[in-house]
């Protein structure tokens, strides 16, 4: 056969075999999946939640706890939340602000308190010796900071916490830091309490900020905010031992709040309504990928161009992954180390058997394999659960600090509580070089949630 020839009959079957591999790619990617059992689940959970007055949630709160002095938080949040639930990715913003125009305050105190502001960023032995140096400064520094400690005092009042669902990954989003140094504030004017032995005053201090925090993180519609309501329990914890040192011994057992003694519960530790969250975000940033993609000038030459990205079948392989990382997680507290070792070992459902299934939808694929975290995921789902000792860590050592147990006989002490880590059912650890007990956590190791100081 003449070599011409011959390379003519090779470029048709090749030519052939090219229209039939896009014919093939078109007929699998003809139609995008429906929205699956476990999507219907979590849009079930985010509509669940209803709706609050503004004055009552804490989440319009917290949008403008940092405004200046002189407005109104509840009507400048709620002006943020309407805009926020109108947004779109036209409205993105480069440096991420509202459209108020309002300029945040700034939480940095003035210079002759800096000290005092940086020693207790935590509240802890280093804070209160910082404190009990000079309580003039202590208390004119508390004083220059009221504005922000009445308006953490309002918010703690609300009883809802209803998010707008984040639309997009540039959404502007609150800023906690003012929330959480109010609460700093809070705790350390229930440490001036303590100071001055009323009990009864710290104990409604620390039941008002505890339930609020549990609160919202319980109704926390993301991860962030199931985050920051973990850390705003993790900070109320910490500070309580400076608190209850503080008190006259005969005092502190009248100053343990209620809430102290309530266990975290299955719902409180529940991830899904965060992964709910989660999943209209993806949704959101997705939409943004399509639109991008549509309005690009390859998207017109493409002849399967529909299929490269099937939007739904992608959401549907995100909501089952994180759903399934948020179930496996959903377990009682003995079997939380094995649960967790099984969720790090959940991949996303991106490798389809059979030849034809494989060639469906390959952009998405990629996208779930780079949206998806697992470890991240299941860490975060820990730090939850962890919670749990560290209310029980707490709790023993300010049982223990009210019967005045010398520090030689903790182990002892803690040996003979029925308060244990909830995960092994063992005493807590007893570090008597710090004068702490170890926590026992299962999440990534961090200093400031590991150990209650005594």
């Amino acid at each position: 056969m003449k070599p011409r020839l011959l390379f003519k009959r090779a470029c048709a079957v090749t030519g052939l075999l090219a229209l039939v591999g896009i014919g093939l790619y078109a007929a699998v990617n003809r139609n995008d999946r429906p929205p699956s059992l476990v999507v219907h689940r979590l849009e079930a959970a985010m509509h669940a939640l209803g709706s609050a007055a503004p004055a009552d949630n804490g989440y319009i709160h917290m949008l403008a706890l940092d405004v200046p002095p002189d407005r109104d938080v509840v009507a400048v949040g709620a002006g943020r939340a309407a805009w926020l639930a109108q947004w779109t990715a036209k409205d993105a913003r480069e440096d991420s602000s509202f459209p108020d125009g309002l300029q945040a305050v700034s939480m940095e105190p003035a210079a002759s308190y800096h000290a005092l502001h940086q020693a207790c960023r935590q509240l802890n032995r280093v804070c209160q010796d910082a404190l009990a140096m000079d309580m003039s400064k202590t208390t004119a520094w508390l004083a220059s900071q009221q504005w922000l400690h009445a308006r953490y005092g309002t918010m703690l009042g609300t009883t809802a916490w209803r998010e707008v669902p984040l639309a997009g990954e540039q959404i502007p989003l609150p800023r906690f830091s003012p929330g959480f140094e109010g609460q700093r504030l809070h705790l350390l004017h229930a440490w001036l309490q303590a100071r001055e032995g009323n009990a009864e005053q710290v104990k409604t201090l620390l039941e008002r900020d505890l339930v609020f925090w549990r609160m919202m993180q319980l109704s926390a519609a993301n991860l962030l905010t199931k985050m920051m309501g973990t850390a705003g329990i993790q900070q109320h914890f910490q500070a309580a031992s400076m608190i209850m040192h503080a008190l006259p011994a005969s005092q502190r057992s009248r100053a343990i709040p209620r809430s102290w003694g309530v266990a975290f519960s299955p719902e409180e530790r529940s991830m899904t309504l965060a992964m709910a969250g989660e999943y209209t975000l993806v949704k959101g940033g997705y939409a943004e990928i399509a639109q991008k993609a549509q309005a690009g000038p390859w998207w017109r030459v493409l002849p399967f161009k529909v299929g490269a990205f099937q939007m739904q079948d992608s959401l549907n392989r995100y909501a089952g992954h994180t759903v399934a990382i948020a179930d496996t997680l959903a377990v009682d507290f003995p079997q939380m180390q094995a649960a967790s070792e099984r969720a790090r070992m959940l991949v996303p459902a991106t490798r389809d058997q059979g030849f034809a299934t494989y060639l469906y939808n390959p952009l998405g694929k990629m996208l779930i394999e780079v949206a998806v975290e697992t470890a991240s995921f299941v860490n975060y789902g820990l730090r939850v659960a962890d919670l749990e000792a560290m209310r029980r860590a707490a709790l023993l050592a300010a049982h223990l600090r009210a019967t005045n147990v010398a520090r030689a006989d903790m182990p002892a002490s803690m040996q003979a509580s029925a308060l244990r880590n909830p995960y092994s059912g063992q005493p807590f650890v007893w570090d008597a070089e710090k004068e702490r007990l170890m926590v026992g956590g299962l999440a990534q190791p961090d200093p400031r949630r590991e150990a209650i100081e005594y």
